[in-house]
Formats: C-alpha cells, structure tokens, sequence
C-alpha cells in the first residue's frame, strides 16, 4: 500500500518489473548493496526495494519538495532506512548524497515525449504531474545524459544502472550507453512484449 497524491506518478506494474529486475540481478548477493533511486516520487522503488531485501539500503532523491514530503510518508509507514532528499539531477549538489560511491542506480525518469501526449489516457492526464512525465522531443533523453553525468561520479567501477525507457528509444540509449563505457548493455522487453528497461554495467 503506498498513498499517492498530485504531485507524483501513480505507481505502475512496469516500475515493479523494474524492481524484481534489480532483485533478481542481486538475489546470490549477502553483502550490504546501497542503491539510489532518481526521481523516486512516492517512493515506492526504495520501499518495495528495501522490504524485500534485506541486503539492500536506498537513498532517492526527487526535485519536488512536495512529492519527498509524500515519500517521507511511505518510508515512515514501512520504517525503511531509506534517505529522502530534494536534489535537481540535472544540476545536482553533490554534498548532499550519503554515499560517496553507489552499487548501483535505479530510475524511471520522465521519458513521454511531448508528441505523445495526445494519446495519453485522461487519469494520466488529469491527476499526474506532467514534470515527471513528458521532456521536449528534442531533448528525449536529457534525463538519461543526466543519470550519465551523475553516475560518471556517484556510481562503483562495475556498479549498474537499472533504468525504465520509451520503447522507441531503447538502441538510441544502447549506444549512448556503450559510448559510454557501459557493458554489458541489456534491453529487457515489459509484458507486452515492447523494450522498456535497459541495465548496464559502468567500466572505468
């Protein structure tokens, strides 16, 4: 059970693939794993995270100080470790993070271009904020460039990213991300059979 309101996305069952993703990934793993969820709304990737794993411990962090005052609810119901901070990713202060270095990150930022918004179903469009949903067709894949940047200094030699995608842009990322010095890259497909997750490993 997690509350929601206004000022975050409902929680879907593609962000829980997500999460039985990083579980699966990490379930012959005893050591402590510290993971960070960017954009983490209500909270329910570091809930659902640190409920199910007792080997994992989250910090997540959000750019609206309203939707971290909702989050703080959640982890305070399910009494989780997680620590909740407000950050912008696209300009992150660096200070503010517990962990010098993270085993891995996780995310489903706002990917819905803005051409898409006309197919949007109403109880998206009426009850979600559009900051965490849509970016500018031009710039698709700002956030991800961002969780580039942020990894490039927050994230362990052979930590991996776990991050939710437009189905169109899955190869688009592929590359960036072997550009990037990721590898091994795995596009994962959602129920429907359409590429919506993407993991890699980061290589110094």
């Amino acid at each position: 059970k997690l509350k929601v309101n206004s000022h975050v996305l409902i929680p879907r069952s593609e962000t829980e693939f997500l999460v039985e993703e990083v579980l699966k990934h990490y379930k012959n793993r005893n050591d402590v794993l510290f993971g960070i969820d960017i954009g983490t709304g209500s909270a329910c990737i570091p809930v659902a995270l640190e409920t199910e794993s007792d080997h994992i411990v989250m910090e997540a962090v959000d750019n609206s100080e309203l939707a971290i005052m909702l989050a703080k609810e959640n982890t305070a119901f399910y009494k989780t470790k997680t620590k909740l901070l407000v950050d912008d990713i696209l300009n992150p202060d660096y200070t503010k993070y517990r962990m010098n270095k993270y085993d891995f990150i996780i995310s489903n930022p706002p990917y819905v271009l803005e051409s898409d918004k006309a197919k949007m179903h109403e109880n998206v469009l009426n009850y979600e904020p559009a900051k965490a949903l849509y970016v500018e067709d031009n710039q698709s894949l700002v956030f991800y460039d961002a969780i580039l940047n942020f990894a490039d200094k927050k994230l362990k030699n052979e930590g991996w990213l776990f991050l939710e995608i437009h189905e169109e842009k899955g190869e688009e990322l592929h590359k960036l991300l072997i550009e990037r010095n990721y590898y091994p890259v795995k596009i994962i497909q959602d129920i429907n059979n359409k590429n919506r997750f993407i993991k890699a490993m980061k290589r110094e």
